[in-house]
């Protein structure tokens, strides 16, 4: 993130305060604790952001403090990418960054002299840009022509992330008519602007790459053609590139909207694709690797996987490998992280254990390489949050009631709503029942877990009965 120290303390600021709820009272000693800023700043820092809310149009939000306590709210339309938007347009590195990537910087000086700034403050700020060029394995250079150093597709991924998020709030002079060609959507959109501006400088992709092998991207490369064909033509023949270098620029194309129809694809879709459980079957070490982790997966926690399950786990493997491959290019293996469990948002002990014990597990196969960055972490534990609970069958539970069948109806409601797993309410016997919540005493012999819970469960009921869901539905694995 290229942005000026203060409005990233600003931006960081606004990211705690979407923690609470609207009009939430905040401790405002907690809150500069939390972020690591003194009282007193942190009330100025809260004014300056709401000042730049206005001036950056984002929506309606506003905020009181009395007595050491902070209100805020934010309208539902609040959109924190025009906040972004606004502090990178008036960020020097943001830039000067654009400036490189269209071929318009020239010399420190100059780029100095043109934005009122002395080079000296300048130079002082450079050592961010740097960081954050050296995540994608890029150096810069500015004593040769060609100033960024690193492998093509790198250097496109790293303004990919650099404007994904604010692409839309940004005014571009559009030098490309695919800018403004109906076919294409807003991202791939941004994908064509920086392949053109790398394109006119220069800027080829001329080896092909380990991930040009995939092939299980959900459009196929004949499909994407297809679609494609005319509009990219019309995009490339301004630069008459040889037919071997058009070849890999039409590849890296394919790759990034195969990729992106693959991280916006639901479940139906993306389970919905046959594909074979043989690694051998795959061209590319990615897909091999992805075949291998859900082995080990199905091996640890004794799933049966079906073809609609592995076909929904690997896509999801398989997006999240692509995206990294170019990050640790060195370390295929990236998938096994350690993870801080800590960290997981979703308060489900009994499943943050399995992930734990999975973890280890991975770690005697020797999958585990070197450590990682804490938001992959979490990314990972949160995938295996998302993704177990739709593996496991529901739990089945039966609720017995001496009231009225209104009642009964009552308390099914309720349990359904505090249950973090899912659930199936059943009264027939012949479906092996794993649980019984019942309002009365019963002399009943049964096999299963029997809970007794009053006409009017407390909070206490139903706080055990939420953890007894949870531990018997992730005793399934």
């Amino acid at each position: 993130m290229l942005l000026d120290i203060q409005d990233r303390r600003k931006l960081k600021l606004l990211h705690s305060l979407f923690t609470y709820e609207p009009h939430e009272e905040i401790s405002l000693k907690e809150l500069a604790q939390a972020i690591h800023m003194d009282k007193r700043s942190i009330i100025s820092r809260v004014e300056e952001l709401f000042e730049d809310i206005v001036n950056s149009k984002s929506g309606h939000a506003e905020y009181s403090i009395s007595g050491g306590q902070l209100t805020v709210y934010f309208s539902s339309d609040f959109d924190e990418c025009k906040v972004l938007a606004f502090y990178s347009q008036r960020s020097v590195l943001f830039i000067l960054s654009l400036q490189l990537l269209k071929g318009e910087f020239t010399t420190i000086e100059r780029f100095s002299e043109e934005h009122y700034i002395n080079p000296l403050t300048l130079y002082r700020k450079l050592p961010i840009l740097k960081k954050e060029l050296a995540k994608m394995n890029i150096s810069i250079n500015w004593k040769t022509s060609e100033k960024l150093i690193g492998e093509e597709r790198q250097i496109r991924l790293f303004y990919y992330y650099l404007l994904i998020d604010i692409f839309n709030y940004l005014d571009f002079d559009c030098e490309s008519l695919m800018m403004n060609n109906s076919v294409f959507l807003s991202t791939e959109k941004l994908w064509l602007f920086i392949t053109y501006h790398r394109l006119k400088g220069n800027h080829f992709v001329k080896i092909k790459d380990e991930i040009d092998k995939i092939s299980t991207f959900p459009v196929s490369y004949e499909q994407f053609t297809l679609k494609y064909a005319a509009s990219l033509h019309t995009f490339f023949e301004e630069f008459s590139l040889t037919k071997s270098i058009l070849t890999i620029e039409l590849r890296v194309m394919y790759n990034f909207f195969g990729y992106y129809f693959l991280i916006t694809s639901d479940y139906h879709t993306l389970s919905a694709t046959a594909l074979s459980r043989n690694a051998d079957d795959y061209l590319s070490l990615i897909e091999k690797n992805c075949v291998s982790w859900i082995d080990l997966f199905s091996e640890f926690f004794g799933l049966n996987l079906n073809n609609q399950q592995f076909s929904y786990l690997f896509f999801l493997i398989l997006a999240k490998q692509t995206t990294e491959y170019y990050i640790n290019k060195e370390d295929m293996h990236w998938f096994f992280r350690d993870i801080n469990i800590a960290l997981l948002h979703r308060p489900v002990s009994m499943l943050k254990q399995k992930i734990t014990a999975f973890l280890d597990f991975l770690t005697t196969r020797q999958w585990f390489e070197k450590d990682y960055d804490q938001t992959s972490k979490v990314w990972y534990g949160e995938l295996l949050l998302s993704v177990l609970p739709q593996l496991i069958p529901p739990l089945k539970v039966s609720i017995l009631s001496k009231h009225k069948p209104g009642h009964n109806f009552y308390i099914r409601n309720l349990i359904e709503s505090i249950s973090t797993v899912p659930i199936k309410i059943t009264n027939n016997f012949f479906e092996d029942i794993q649980l019984v919540i019942s309002d009365y005493h019963t002399d009943l012999d049964f096999s299963v877990k029997v809970i007794r819970i009053g006409v009017r469960p407390h909070i206490l009921e139903l706080n055990k009965i939420k953890k007894l869901l949870e531990e018997l539905y992730y005793q399934q694995l």
